[in-house]
C-alpha cells in the first residue's frame, strides 16, 4: 500500500542564517520534485530522452554506456554525466536486457549523520542491472517504469558479449500538442431538416485537417427571430466524423402551441453555427502493470 505522498514543501531562506548541507540537499530534493512532477503531468512519457547508448568494450565481456538522460514513469530523472563501463551479466548463455533506474539515494549520506558525511564523496550515479530476457520481450524482473530498457546484448556460454540490440530500447515521446480547428457555417449555407422535435443539418469541417473524429462544440453565432411560442433553440452534437457532424437544434414549445417544425425551416436559414474541434493527442503511454498494478503511479511509495 502506498503511503501518502509528501507535501512539496521550499526551503525559506533568511538573510544571515547558517547555510548547512541538509538545507541544500532539501533545495536539491525540492526542485527534483517539482520536475518530475512537470514530467509525469505534461508530458505523461517515460524512457530514454538523450544517449545512453551501448557498445561492447574491448575485452568483450563489459559493454560502454554512453552519456545521456533519461526520465521514470513518475517523472523523476536519470543522469549519466560520463561514458562509464557496466560489467557484462553473470548467468547462463542467452539474452540479455540492461536496465537503467535513478540512484537509490540521493547523496550518500544519511540525514542523520549529515555533518560527519558532509566531507565525503557522494554517490550520485544511477542503478543499473543486467536481466535476462524472455521469448515475449523483458524479462519477468524488470519493473517498468522504475527501471529503463537501454538496450539488450547476447551473451555466450564463454561470458563474451555481441549483438547490440535497441528493439526493447524504451525511449521518451516529445509532449504533442491538442490539434484544435474552428469555423463558422453562415446564414443560408447550411441545408436544415426536419426531424422528430428539432432540426438538423451536417455541418462539413474537411478543411480543419482532422486526422481522427475531435471532440466538437458548437454554438449559434447571432440571433435569429425565433417564434415567441417556443423555447430554444438548444444546439447539440450528433455523429461527429473527422471530416463532419450534424448539429441538432431542439425546441420546446409553450402548451398549446402548434407542433409543426415547419415553419422554423425560415428562421433556421438565418442561423449563424459556430463550431470548434478539438483533436487530443498525448505522449507514449506507460506499460506500468508490472510495477503499480492498479494503484496511483504517481504518489510516493
Amino acid at each position: 500500500m502506498n503511503a501518502p505522498t509528501p507535501p512539496i514543501t521550499r526551503v525559506a531562506w533568511v538573510e544571515g542564517s547558517r547555510l548547512t548541507h541538509r538545507d541544500l540537499a532539501d533545495a536539491i530534493e525540492h526542485e527534483s520534485r517539482l520536475l518530475a512532477l512537470h514530467v509525469a503531468a505534461m508530458h505523461g512519457t517515460w524512457g530514454v530522452a538523450l544517449g545512453l547508448r551501448l557498445a561492447i568494450g574491448s575485452d568483450l565481456h563489459s559493454v560502454r554506456v554512453t552519456a545521456g538522460s533519461a526520465y521514470t514513469a513518475r517523472g523523476e530523472s536519470v543522469v549519466v554525466a560520463e561514458s562509464m563501463m557496466v560489467q557484462g551479466p553473470v548467468g547462463a548463455s542467452g539474452a540479455y536486457d540492461l536496465l537503467i533506474s535513478p540512484p537509490a539515494a540521493r547523496t550518500g549520506c544519511s540525514r542523520d549523520v549529515l555533518p560527519a558525511c558532509a566531507r565525503r564523496t557522494h554517490t550520485i550515479a544511477p542503478a543499473l542491472r543486467w536481466v535476462a530476457a524472455s521469448p515475449s520481450g523483458l524479462g519477468e524482473g524488470a519493473r517498468l517504469g522504475a527501471e529503463i530498457p537501454i538496450g539488450r546484448v547476447t551473451r555466450a556460454a564463454d561470458g563474451t558479449l555481441s549483438g547490440v540490440d535497441s528493439s526493447q530500447r524504451r525511449t521518451v515521446t516529445s509532449l504533442a500538442r491538442p490539434h484544435v480547428a474552428s469555423g463558422v457555417a453562415l446564414p443560408g449555407r447550411v441545408a436544415w431538416h426536419v426531424q422528430n422535435i428539432g432540426l438538423y443539418a451536417t455541418i462539413d469541417t474537411d478543411s480543419a485537417g482532422f486526422t481522427t473524429t475531435p471532440v466538437y462544440y458548437a454554438c449559434i453565432g447571432n440571433d435569429p427571430p425565433w417564434p415567441p411560442q417556443l423555447v430554444g433553440p438548444l444546439v447539440g452534437i450528433a455523429d461527429p466524423k473527422a471530416a463532419s457532424f450534424t448539429a441538432r437544434l431542439t425546441f420546446g414549445a409553450v402548451s398549446g402551441a402548434a407542433a409543426s417544425l415547419i415553419p422554423l425551416l425560415e428562421h433556421a436559414a438565418e442561423v449563424e453555427l459556430r463550431w470548434i474541434g478539438v483533436e487530443t493527442a498525448s505522449g507514449c503511454p506507460p506499460t506500468l502493470a508490472s510495477l503499480f498494478g492498479t494503484s496511483n503511479p504517481w504518489s510516493s511509495p
